[in-house]
């Protein structure tokens, strides 16, 4: 808020020493307010700087208790919980002492500001009035925001308790409470009444453990409530002073309208006396034209005379000297050869200029005939005009020169061909240099065009527009942020920031350096965009994975402004909606390009192929695939990748058999199915087919060897690749951590994850997907437990169901089974059937049947097809003796028609 008021605070001033300035001058002398008001502003200020201190340590010590919240829900011992009850008390009562001070602290603002109104110049409404009132309304509505993520943390420990109470219930007395029951027990604070059955049938000693720790819950939600209800009757306090500063600001905005109606009046009044000044000066310009014309008849019989004998000498000259032609010339063969030139007729200029019995020699010819052979893909012929430009020796011309360079440039098939005469050249000047620096990044050596852009700048060119679009582009393929960002700097202070070009270009560099809010802000400040610009923020944002953006440009685009839309546009918007999943709105897309007459074109087709294939309708991307009369490697990598996604590994494979010329990138893409398949031979194939290709230091390919040496059960071979890498990215290390997980080697894989932290990569949720996989078949339960929490409190990673069904996996195998129920039911996927078929297979070593039993029938319940449920209830049932009941799941499983399927064995 302190910097939302600091510029009119500042304009306030100013006024105000100059006015005391106006004083000084008029001889009035006296004190000088505007020095004390701005000691009194500095003051408030820093007053309000505390304030948002105490405010910011208030936040930190609300997410401290909503991390022991959290760590709360996975303990289950009496001491943890009362320890956990201990820090919470501390950090609520560090809040309490706290919120009190911010209170203290905001009515003393309120009471320096009323006593401030009472001063000459600064009451109501007064410019440093409003900026003190605003300010600590202001921090009001801030602390409004604290007290609401209090009562939702109040609120969120309530709902939990009651669920932890409910659970408990259910474990010991095998029955579901309602909620008038469980609100009794929570206010009552007692639990021996519900747990004597337990103790009954199960004996003191199994039971008391639960007690403790239901009774140290119990009282560390009743003392955390309470002291967050007396906090909460702080903030309500303060809400009222709040409340009373929008009053305020309301007033002041009341007497602001006010005004404005007397300056909306004054403005029209001022609009009709410039309708007056108007008139009066248009009447002044009708009386002079009125005398101008009057002094032109009253002199006209002074100079008729003159105008009769000027008549008479053009009759006498048209009479006698009619076959006589002066000052003029017959048209030159020259200015023929340029108007044919201009006119696209390539062949009669050169017919034209056979003709002529002495070759010209004027540089203007020879430029214009070079660049029409450019435009007419005449390489030949320009390369013959060369020849006359050199016999002539007008090749020294800056504009035949250039017209070469730019024959050689966009014609020749060598680019050495071109270096070479740039090198040549006597005389270049800009656009010489910007033609090369534009070839360089074009061909992909986008680091020569940069020192080229140097070596020009130390010879004294200015760059242009199309030099530094250039240099620009050139940052965005080598992913050089801070040197795009200095070209930035260049555009602006030459005057070239409304350039939709450079802008275009500058969004680009932008976005393929992963700075899309830059992006997105360069984009905002351009006055009147065009359609390259729109494609451009499109292309940023999908390259940054915002899809959902991309795509709300892309409609803003096409439906409220109504531009053009060209093929790099549909294909951007093509790779925004396979992304995000759209299918429906990618076929309406799909339209658009038909109707647009854009079928056919091999960047658009390959883009609706890939665009399909991520949406997983892979038959349609065969078919647009099927109908390209010419395929391009994008298209065929984008179908390989489709059925890939889809888990049809074999077909991959023979579409890379019969890909005509293959592609560095589809490398990776059949690799991954070799994986799948685990077909170590086809693999190593690949990769020495790879390797004769040229490809090395490739990230994705490698990535992909490592995950397929690694399922292949070689991971020692996936580590030597690994090892060998120069670059590797989070799949890269995700591939290698998960290789030593499938291969057991849970310490080796724990190693890895270390060390990916250690080097600065910021671990996904696929990374702690292999960790706690490899923890689970390890057998390491409390780094599961410690890798667990460390994804959700330290990285503000979300658990998915994978991570709960590692979590469920790894504390079945070690007989923690009623603390994985726990986990489950404290999960948003508590009704997956798969993380209770993890949990059940558990089940199967468990030593407690209660458990097991209660187990299996919430899997009939989700799935009562699921055969083992009711084989192990069954066998449950016959271990402890209960065979009628074993008996009844065996006629439930005939009843419901639900077949045991017989296992295999190829051994």
């Amino acid at each position: 808020m302190n910097d939302l008021f600091s510029p009119s605070l500042k304009k306030y001033q100013d006024l105000k020493q100059q006015v005391q300035m106006d004083d000084l001058e008029l001889g009035t002398g006296g004190t000088d307010p505007s020095q004390n008001e701005s000691i009194d502003l500095a003051k408030f200020f820093e007053d309000v700087e505390n304030v948002k201190e105490d405010m910011k340590e208030v936040e930190n010590l609300h997410k401290r208790l909503q991390e022991s919240n959290e760590e709360s829900k996975i303990v289950h011992s009496a001491q943890k919980v009362k320890d956990i009850r201990a820090r919470m008390d501390s950090d609520v009562t560090l809040v309490l002492k706290r919120v009190k001070i911010i209170k203290g602290k905001l009515e003393g603002l309120e009471r320096s500001n009323v006593a401030n109104r009472k001063n000459l110049g600064y009451g109501p409404g007064s410019s440093a009035d409003r900026t003190r009132t605003s300010v600590v309304s202001g921090l009001g509505k801030k602390l409004k925001v604290l007290m609401d993520d209090f009562q939702a943390l109040r609120a969120k420990m309530n709902s939990e308790y009651k669920d932890t109470v409910a659970r408990r219930y259910f474990t010991v007395t095998g029955e579901n409470a309602d909620d008038e029951l469980i609100d009794n027990l929570i206010s009552s604070g007692e639990s021996e009444s519900f747990l004597q059955k337990a103790i009954q049938e199960q004996g003191r000693g199994q039971i008391m453990d639960t007690i403790s720790e239901i009774q140290e819950r119990h009282d560390a939600v009743k003392e955390i409530e309470k002291n967050l209800i007396e906090l909460h009757q702080i903030f309500l306090d303060m809400a009222a002073l709040v409340e009373a500063q929008g009053q305020q600001l309301n007033d002041i905005e009341s007497h602001v309208a006010h005004a404005s109606s007397f300056v909306r009046r004054g403005t029209e009044q001022l609009t009709e006396a410039r309708e007056v000044q108007k008139s009066s000066r248009k009447c002044t310009c009708i009386a002079i034209l009125l005398i101008i014309l009057l002094i032109i008849v009253l002199t006209f019989p002074l100079w008729s005379p003159l105008i009769t004998m000027s008549m008479f000498l053009k009759l006498f000259v048209h009479r006698h000297y009619s076959s006589v032609t002066f000052f003029t010339n017959p048209p030159s063969k020259e200015s023929e050869i340029i108007h044919l030139c201009r006119s696209g007729l390539l062949s009669q200029a050169i017919k034209l200029l056979k003709t002529t019995e002495k070759i010209s020699s004027k540089p203007i010819v020879y430029a214009t005939l070079i660049q029409t052979c450019t435009k007419s893909y005449s390489f030949n012929h320009g390369v013959q005009f060369h020849t006359h430009v050199i016999k002539t020796g007008i090749e020294t011309d800056r504009f035949v020169g250039n017209s070469l360079l730019a024959l050689y440039f966009k014609l020749g098939s060598k680019f050495l061909e071109t270096r070479r005469f740039f090198d040549g050249m006597v005389y270049k000047d800009v656009v010489a240099w910007s033609s090369m620096i534009t070839g360089y990044v074009r061909i992909g050596k986008p680091k020569i065009s940069l020192e080229l852009y140097g070596e020009m700048i130390d010879l004294g060119f200015e760059p242009n527009g199309f030099t530094l679009s250039a240099v620009i582009k050139a940052c965005s393929e080598i992913g050089k942020l801070k040197l795009g960002s200095g070209f930035h700097g260049v555009v602006i202070s030459r005057g070239f920031e409304e350039n939709n070009v450079i802008v275009s270009a500058l969004i680009d560099m932008y976005g393929k350096n992963y700075a899309s809010g830059d992006a997105l802000k360069l984009f905002d400040e351009l006055p009147e965009p065009d359609a390259v610009c729109w494609t451009s923020v499109i292309s940023a944002l999908t390259r940054n994975e915002l899809h959902e953006e991309a795509l709300g440009f892309f409609y803003t685009m096409h439906r409220k402004n109504g531009l053009a839309l060209d093929l790099f546009t549909f294909g951007s918007v093509l790779t925004a909606l396979g992304n995000s999943g759209r299918t429906r709105q990618g076929r309406e897309v799909h339209a658009k390009i038909v109707t647009a007459g854009h079928c056919g074109n091999v960047i658009v087709d390959s883009s609706l192929v890939d665009m399909y294939a991520k949406c997983g309708v892979v038959d349609e991307s065969q078919r647009v695939f099927d109908r390209m009369d010419k395929r391009n490697s994008v298209s065929w990598c984008a179908l390989m990748g489709g059925y890939c996604q889809k888990g049809e590994f074999d077909i991959v494979i023979e579409l890379f058999r019969t890909m005509g010329e293959v592609d560095l990138y589809s490398f990776g893409t059949v690799l991954r199915a070799c994986a799948g398949l685990a077909v170590l031979k086809s693999g190593k194939e690949v990769h020495c087919q790879y390797l004769r290709r040229g490809g090395w230091s490739d990230v994705i390919v490698e990535s992909a060897l490592v995950d397929l040496y690694a399922k292949c059960g070689f991971d020692n071979y996936a580590y030597v690749i690994f090892r060998q890498m120069n670059v590797r990215n989070s799949v890269t290390w995700n591939s290698m951590i998960s290789g030593f997980a499938l291969n057991g080697k849970g310490a080796e894989a724990i190693a890895v994850f270390k060390e990916m932290i250690s080097e600065g990569v910021k671990p996904d949720y696929i990374s702690f997907i292999a960790v706690l996989f490899a923890c689970s078949h390890s057998g390491m339960v409390d780094e599961g437990r410690k890798y667990y929490l460390s994804m959700i409190n330290e990285y503000g990673i979300k658990a998915h169901i994978e991570h709960y069904s590692c979590m469920v996996d790894l504390l079945g195998r070690v007989g923690e089974v009623e603390e994985a129920e726990s986990l489950i039911l404290g999960a948003e996927f508590r009704n997956d059937a798969s993380l209770w078929a993890t949990l059940l297979g558990a089940c199967t070593s468990s030593t407690n049947p209660t458990v097991a039993e209660r187990i299996a029938k919430k899997m009939m319940e989700l799935n009562p097809d699921y055969h083992l449920s009711y084989v192990l209830l069954a066998n449950v049932y016959r271990a402890v003796g209960r065979w009628a009941d074993a008996l009844e799941i065996r006629r439930q499983m005939q009843e419901k028609r639900v077949n045991k399927i017989t296992g295999k064995s190829w051994i």
